[in-house]
Order: C-alpha cells, then sequence, then structure tokens
C-alpha cells in the first residue's frame, strides 16, 4: 500500500479543508508501528496498554493489529511468519486484500521499519490521531443531537455527550504528547 508499490492504493495522511474533511490519520505511522510489532516480539508489550484496533484508521490495519493482539494473548510471539499464517484464509483480511496480497503486504510492513526503537512515540502519535477522529464524532453526535428538537431532551444530549467525552479522557495515555 506504500506509493509506487503493487499494493493497492491508500488514501494520503492529514485532512482537507472543508466540510467534508477526511478524520485525521496518517497511514505511514499506522505501517510504521505494525511493522515494528512484526519485527519485534517485546514491542507489543510497549504499545498494547496504550493502544486499540479502532486506533488505526485503516481497516486492514486494524485486522492486522487485531491478529497481532490475538497471537500475544496466546502467550506465542508476535512475527511475520506467526500472523501470516493466522491472517491465511481469513474471509474479511481476504475482502480486504484479495488474492492473496497479504503475504506481500506484511512482507513490506515488516522491511519498512529498520527497528522497533520509535514505537512507542509512534504509538502516541496514533492514539492521538484516533482520539481526534474520536472528538469529531463526539462533535458530530452532540450537533446532530441538539438539533433535534423533536427527540432529544438537552439534558440526555448533555449526559450521553459527557459520557462520551469522559470516556475518552479515561483512555488518554498518562504521558503527555
Amino acid at each position: 500500500m506504500e506509493n509506487g508499490s503493487s499494493s493497492s492504493p491508500r488514501p494520503r495522511p492529514g485532512r482537507e479543508p472543508g466540510p467534508a474533511a477526511q478524520p485525521p490519520y496518517d497511514l505511514d505511522i499506522e505501517q510504521a508501528v505494525l511493522g515494528a510489532l512484526l519485527n519485534d516480539a517485546g514491542a507489543i508489550d510497549r504499545v498494547s496498554p496504550l493502544l486499540r484496533e479502532e486506533c488505526f484508521y485503516h481497516p486492514l490495519h486494524q485486522l492486522i493489529y487485531s491478529k497481532i493482539l490475538t497471537v500475544h494473548g496466546r502467550m506465542i510471539d508476535v512475527d511475520l511468519v506467526t500472523i501470516h499464517n493466522l491472517m491465511l484464509g481469513d474471509e474479511a483480511v481476504e475482502a480486504l486484500c484479495p488474492d492473496g496480497a497479504i503475504s506481500l503486504y506484511l512482507s513490506d510492513l515488516s522491511l519498512k521499519v529498520a527497528s522497533a526503537d520509535h514505537v512507542e512515540s509512534h504509538a502516541k502519535i496514533l492514539w492521538e490521531l484516533w482520539a481526534r477522529r474520536r472528538l469529531v464524532e463526539i462533535g458530530h453526535g452532540l450537533s446532530r443531537d441538539a438539533g433535534d428538537k423533536c427527540g432529544n431532551d438537552v439534558a440526555d444530549v448533555l449526559d450521553a455527550q459527557q459520557d462520551a467525552l469522559s470516556a475518552l479522557v479515561s483512555s488518554a495515555p498518562r504521558l503527555r504528547f
């Protein structure tokens, strides 16, 4: 999924101005984190307290991270071969990465990163981008519910949005960015 490779095209990182703006994301950082996790079995212990699947914007990256967490949860070292074998034959993987291209994509991810030295700082960036996407969702929900004159009590709207913001705040990393 890197520019110039034979993998499928991908959207460019960042945001476009205007009301139809893309949510904040950075696919290069997502790939760097996944590559580091495939190359360094200990890296998952450094990022799993912070990252969850939805911190990754790209659905294939969410699925790869999910498989990494599954392998790690089974107390098996995470590596390229183990994740590859787990992904083969998975219908969700095939839907996102058809014709067995997952093999090449996982290899590309592992080659993209020389070491896992920066995996924690990259994971923090991913968390922050996810938090920004979540804030946008909460804002849209507030706008939608606040404008609904017929269905929602204002106190209920405020309670629901406060709960959503509180959940986001409670998931924030203890370290400052």
